[in-house]
């Protein structure tokens, strides 16, 4: 017996983001590739319509991205100030070690 959870039709929108349904649901769900998480995401795009969810998962992937990048910037290891910091560290080290 097959599973009702089987993705039966799914479309390639882009690069990282895909729709696809299921024998379960009547709608189109949204997949999208977090790389910095290095995991999929995913949504109901709450449409029947094929084009229509088409547009809505690329809304959904638009907002993830703005999301991610506010996030992004708010980490305090990935920030320009912490690498200053370790160069900086580098640096007095490297010049304390040779005088």
């Amino acid at each position: 017996m097959e599973s009702l959870n089987k993705k039966k039709s799914v479309k390639h929108i882009c690069r990282g983001l895909s729709i696809y349904k299921t024998g379960r649901s009547p709608f189109w769900h949204a997949r999208i590739y977090d790389p910095l998480t290095k995991r999929y995401v995913v949504r109901s795009t709450k449409e029947t319509n094929r084009l229509q969810a088409m547009d809505v998962a690329e809304e959904i992937l638009a907002d993830l991205k703005a999301k991610t990048n506010t996030n992004h910037a708010a980490s305090k290891d990935r920030s320009f100030e912490h690498y200053a910091r370790v160069n900086s560290d580098m640096m007095n080290r490297a010049g304390s070690a040779g005088g």
